[in-house]
């Protein structure tokens, strides 16, 4: 059962922090480099709207497989705990992203007809901007924790017990 839970705790938080990587440094910057920016940005918040249950999913079953790690005596005190606080916030993060600011930030591209050639300045484009910032840092709070901790799980896991 520990081994199990190891395995689907790696591979879980593997591919969420894989995937968000793959988003930020070739997806993203590929998409804006191959078309148009109001195209591009199309595209990407397809892209991420598409991943968001992904991630949902993985964070879950991550969060579950710290559970049975702790329960099992695998993760034993703080490391078990500050694992699963880490994974809750990226947790959160995605949900926020899916559920909250994703909405509003397409909320706010979609009130302003031409938004490619409004300035800066106008309140509406004020405003997107202003979310997508939010949405830029609490993405990369996400990947960075997700590294962190992926690191520090590879560097003090147990031995296997055997074939």
């Amino acid at each position: 059962m520990i081994r199990a839970a190891r395995v689907v705790y790696f591979t879980a938080l593997g591919l969420w922090v894989g995937g968000m990587a793959t988003l930020a440094f070739v997806v993203a910057p590929t998409v804006f480099k191959s078309a148009a920016r109001p195209v591009a940005g199309t595209i990407f918040g397809n892209v991420l709207r598409a991943f968001g249950p992904m991630q949902i999913a993985l964070g879950i079953l991550a969060a579950l497989a710290v559970g049975v790690l702790m329960k099992g005596g695998e993760l034993r005190g703080r490391r078990g705990w500050v694992r699963l606080a880490i994974l809750l916030v990226m947790l959160l993060i995605a949900c926020n992203a899916q559920f909250l600011l994703g909405p509003a930030i397409e909320h706010e591209r979609a009130s302003i007809p031409n938004f490619d050639s409004i300035p800066a300045g106008v309140p509406a484009k004020a405003r997107f901007d202003s979310l997508h910032a939010w949405s830029v840092r609490l993405a990369s709070i996400s990947l960075l924790g997700g590294l962190g901790l992926l690191a520090w799980s590879a560097a003090t896991v147990k031995p296997s017990d055997g074939p």
